[in-house]
């Protein structure tokens, strides 16, 4: 989870098993604090499951996300997250 100044939201990363069980995604999701509400990005969907095996920090620099993660035996890899608010 992190905070993203550029659309004023925090960023969650949520592990979701697919129906089936045959693997794991990970879901963007967007918290307005002021609203008290969540909202989805279906598009951000990764193709994988992040586990408690990851950080995410805000590039101020980039104006953008970075999703650092990896998992047992599996290389580090770096994603970068430039979200928009589609409100």
């Amino acid at each position: 989870m992190a905070f993203d100044p550029a659309i004023g939201k925090a960023v969650v990363v949520v592990d979701r098993s697919i129906e089936d069980g045959s693997r794991t995604v990970a879901e963007t999701w967007l918290y307005d604090l002021g609203e008290d509400s969540w909202s989805q990005l279906t598009t951000a969907t990764l193709p994988f499951g992040c586990g408690m095996n990851y950080n995410m920090e805000y590039d101020p620099n980039h104006e953008c996300l970075l999703l650092v993660t990896g998992g047992y035996r599996q290389p580090t890899a770096v994603w970068a997250l430039k979200v928009r608010d589609a409100e």
